[in-house]
């Protein structure tokens, strides 16, 4: 039963959704001395504790007087918002109950400030600004899983798990200030969808020999050839790749004198991609009110950063070690999430162009073998204006092709034929996953590196006696 005594703020006096919700699940029924109404309500006094842990959380008071520069002008005044505009805005109540709240919180928290000769924080001329989130909690997790994956335990690490499932969690959820969503698909009818992809060679006939079976020669290598990487671990496949052909060579770091050769590829299936970059403009919108709201506002200001640390370029000789986080945080979004891949910033081309990366599941290359009968040869010629690449193609007549079949049929047709038939063919182990992507037809090109530009910054070195004898 409500005491007479109290002043009570009902849930019809205020717009916002989460002060709404803690009035509504206190299941107190009373008349709300501001509109009259009876309904559930929430002693204006609570009501004023609520509202002091929002400002203590989410906004700070500005400077009462002004610095050494504002001081020369002479219009100068207090920043940021009074107390009760505040409330007006971030509860959602009217001016009238404003007033009245802040009033509770000067006569609750005003007195001590004054007393310890501070300001009265809910006084007249108290102004408040908006305080950055601080994500030094994430950030602090972060570098806890790095350092629990490099020193201690890199394989079925719970508390890895556990991590990333606070700073991942609802990732398909997260848009950025423009409500773009940070995860995307790639449609596989869009004629923009492709990526390119390149390889290195280090000779002409190597180079060449790619060209009859770029599906094969450019695609994600086998398990037994796929050396560890930046998104994964040695032994698993995945597809890296740009959008940029550009990017795709200066990934490749090449020698001068190599040859690289290049193709694009399109999905053959919609593709759930992260975008990375996309995160450093992700938004958290809710109530200061709610009581997840500023852990949520935490985690979207550390992973506004995130992108940074990912995309960091790592020494050779270092990548063992140094890939290993992002090694786990793909493979996390892989199975647990159930994203295809994610465009990162390339270390390597820096400024706005990125990578991408299609995860195993998302790797597996549609194969594109030769017809029955057809023989395909590369050549690369060298010119004085240039290269020139083609691939030659040779087919045989019907007849041709059905005589050499039935005379291989007749080889196979020998006396010890039957004593190897008693031993069992060795199975190939069958690749689970569907063909996610394939080649572009007519897209391959031949690269020859002449030379390598580096971009960096450099100063002059400067030389300063720093002796304390004169």
């Amino acid at each position: 039963m409500a005491d007479d005594a109290t002043r009570w703020l009902c849930s019809l006096c205020t717009t916002d959704p989460g002060l709404k919700d803690r009035i509504e699940d206190e299941h107190t029924e009373a008349t709300c001395h501001f509109c009259g109404r009876h309904g559930l309500a929430m002693p204006l006094e609570d009501a004023a504790d609520l509202c002091h842990g929002v400002f203590t959380k989410f906004f700070g008071l500005t400077p009462a007087d002004p610095d050494v520069f504002e001081r020369l002008d002479p219009s100068w005044e207090r920043h940021g918002e009074a107390p009760r505009d505040v409330l007006v805005r971030a509860a959602g109540v009217d001016v009238d109950v404003a007033d009245e709240l802040v009033g509770c919180l000067s006569d609750d928290y005003g007195y001590r400030a004054v007393r310890d000769g501070d300001e009265d924080p809910y006084g007249p001329e108290a102004r408040y600004e908006a305080i950055a989130a601080d994500d030094r909690t994430f950030q602090d997790e972060w570098l806890a899983l790095q350092l629990e994956l490099r020193e201690r335990s890199r394989f079925f690490n719970s508390e890895a798990e556990d991590i990333l499932g606070r700073i991942f969690g609802g990732l398909e959820s997260l848009q950025t200030f423009q409500k773009q969503p940070v995860v995307v698909t790639i449609p596989p009818d869009d004629p923009d969808a492709v990526f390119w992809r390149a390889r290195l060679f280090m000779t002409q006939s190597e180079a060449e020999d790619a060209l009859v079976d770029p599906a094969g020669s450019i695609g994600p290598p086998p398990p037994q050839k796929a050396r560890a990487g930046r998104m994964n671990p040695a032994g698993v496949a995945v597809f890296y790749g740009s959008q940029d052909i550009d990017v795709c060579l200066a990934e490749l770091r090449p020698p001068v004198g190599s040859w690289i050769v290049a193709c694009q590829f399109r999905p053959l299936r919609p593709l759930r991609l992260l975008d990375l970059p996309a995160l450093e403009a992700v938004y958290e919108e809710g109530s200061y009110f709610d009581l997840d709201f500023g852990t949520r506002r935490e985690r979207a200001a550390f992973l506004s950063t995130f992108c940074t640390q990912v995309a960091r370029p790592v020494l050779p000789g270092e990548e063992d070690l140094g890939y290993l986080p992002t090694q786990v945080i793909a493979e996390y979004l892989a199975d647990k999430l159930h994203i295809d891949g994610m465009f990162y910033p390339s270390p390597q081309a820096g400024g706005d162009r990125h990578n991408v990366v299609l995860f195993h599941r998302a790797a597996r290359v549609r194969q594109q073998l030769p017809a029955e009968g057809e023989e395909q040869t590369g050549q690369i010629e060298v010119l004085e204006e240039g290269i020139e690449a083609v691939v030659r193609v040779t087919r045989m007549p019907p007849a041709q092709v059905a005589a050499e079949k039935a005379e291989a049929l007749e080889l196979l047709d020998f006396p010890g034929e039957a004593w190897l038939s008693q031993w069992p063919a060795v199975a190939q182990p069958e690749d689970p996953r569907t063909e996610t992507i394939e080649v572009v037809a007519g897209s391959v090109y031949v690269n020859y590196v002449f030379a390598v530009t580096v971009g960096a910054a450099s100063t002059k070195v400067s030389y300063f006696d720093v002796s304390d004898w004169p």
